[in-house]
């Protein structure tokens, strides 16, 4: 585990109430705190398919593979991203293999799963780095802060890998925390910091079950989903996405939104955030509404 510290400035007598240390740290879950032990990992773990991280050099460019490319199908789903941008030809195959298969017997079913994922002609000439088998998980903690300790990253959250949205969301957490935490020092907060640190907690808590454990689980289904409703969702998404050049891009706008740049704000300024949120989502809807009814005229 790894830990940062921020001390507390120098007391004055003005500043008498300020806390004595405040801790932030990102590992793996449990994050291996007496004060957070008792916050539970709420959520679930996937045992339809036991994940595989394949690292392993092959010439994906040549074919035309971009930095990241999907797989859709119902067994041999998969992501297939450049794993370094400074050794050459590095890649990593996240994917999954059916959960009955013995851990011991993995190995020996890669070379059939590689035939069937890898582009190119037979036989294939590649160098297999690293298989690591693992269960995915969707899981966050009931809380993001106990006391003076502030988790973030994947010491409180957890996703499946299939949509990258692990360390990107553990990167908003800092990007958050670094607001906040010097206003924890000021003595306009000297008393309030406790209020501060739960605003950061229920703020990023929000974030993750709303929306990217929406991402996460609707990213995982569209890869090898064989259920006829989302089957049919899917169909509707790449008929959209194939059909208006312009949608890629709106779909990716849609996922991202600009930090607030008061994390406290007063009543007026909430319900002007409100507001605008209401139209911005009436705008969302009215575009997707465009999107279809295009799609479907060409």
């Amino acid at each position: 585990m790894t830990l940062s510290g921020l001390k507390r400035p120098r007391r004055t007598a003005r500043q008498s109430t300020f806390p004595p240390a405040l801790w932030s740290g990102a590992t793996e879950p449990p994050l291996q705190s007496e004060e957070l032990s008792a916050s539970p990992f709420e959520g679930y773990t996937w045992h339809d398919w036991r994940f595989l991280a394949i690292n392993l050099r092959y010439d994906f460019t040549k074919y035309g593979y971009p930095a990241a490319h999907h797989v859709l199908d119902p067994e041999d789903w998969a992501v297939i991203v450049r794993a370094s941008n400074v050794e050459e030809g590095l890649w990593r195959i996240a994917t999954g293999i059916r959960p009955d298969i013995p851990v011991q017997e993995i190995e020996k079913h890669i070379p059939a799963k590689l035939e069937r994922l890898l582009p190119g002609p037979w036989p294939l000439e590649y160098e297999l780095v690293a298989v690591s088998p693992y269960w995915a998980h969707e899981r966050v903690a009931k809380t993001y802060r106990s006391g003076r300790v502030i988790p973030c990253g994947d010491a409180v959250h957890i996703n499946n890998p299939l949509t990258a949205l692990g360390l990107t969301t553990g990167l908003v957490d800092v990007a958050v925390l670094s607001r906040l935490l010097p206003q924890a020092f000021t003595l306009e907060h000297a008393s309030s910091w406790p209020r501060l640190l739960d605003k950061y907690s229920t703020l990023r808590r929000n974030d993750f079950v709303n929306r990217v454990q929406k991402i996460c689980l609707e990213g995982k289904l569209r890869l090898h989903s064989t259920d006829a409703k989302f089957v049919a969702v899917r169909e509707d998404f790449f008929n959209m996405l194939n059909k208006n050049p312009g949608f890629g891009n709106f779909v990716a706008g849609t996922m991202m939104e600009r930090l607030p740049d008061d994390l406290d704000p007063s009543f007026l300024t909430r319900s002007t955030t409100t507001i605008a949120n209401v139209f911005k989502t009436l705008g969302i809807i009215g575009r997707i509404i465009y999107w279809k009814i295009r799609a479907s005229l060409l």
